[in-house]
């Protein structure tokens, strides 16, 4: 079941959703906070917007991640021994191949290329797979180290991103207390 602290902003493009995700997360700076995006450009923006709200630079509350990065280094890395049976196997993100047609989930090959970077088209299956197999120590971890996840540009999530959106729902991770009542 989606916890009550989640919020959907869904809204035109130009209607203030990012803005929105920004007076969010400077709302308390004593909430810890990841903003995570798509895409770098956007990334960047963020930054940019934060940094000229906040004296030049970003609140040490606030992480602001983009989205593979942020699941390379909260989800996988963490736990790739859930997966792989190994410490120190992922290691960069693979952009431009893709996971080998027709090659088991158990097999290395699904995930990496020969370098042992993970394949961005795998990346949140493998993290949903490495919550499973630690028995939910990936969420459970993400609980511990942020109060609120803002998600900008989800509607460029696909596939598996989906299914690990899904789990970070069903978390305890939410929004800022009292911010979502100013929106109604």
């Amino acid at each position: 079941m989606p916890s009550p602290k989640n919020l959907a902003i869904i809204a035109a493009a130009g209607s203030r959703k990012t803005e929105v995700i920004i007076e969010m997360a400077l709302a308390d700076p004593g909430r810890r906070v990841l903003i995570t995006t798509y895409t770098d450009e956007n990334k960047r923006q963020i930054t940019a917007r934060i940094q000229a709200k906040s004296d030049g630079l970003v609140p040490p509350n606030i992480t602001i991640s983009g989205w593979f990065t942020f699941l390379v280094n909260q989800a996988v890395r963490p736990y790739q021994n859930s997966v792989t049976g190994r410490v120190g196997h992922v290691g960069v993100l693979n952009f431009i191949g893709a996971k080998a047609r027709g090659v088991s989930k158990s097999q290395s090959a699904y995930f990496f290329d020969r370098h042992g970077d993970i394949f961005r088209d795998g990346v949140s299956d493998f993290a949903c797979i490495a919550n499973t197999n630690s028995e939910g120590k990936v969420i459970n971890r993400l609980e511990q180290i942020y109060d609120d996840i803002y998600i900008d540009e989800v509607q460029d999530l696909v596939g598996y991103d989906l299914d690990f959106l899904d789990l970070l729902l069903k978390s305890t991770i939410g929004t800022a207390p009292g911010f979502v009542d100013s929106l109604t």
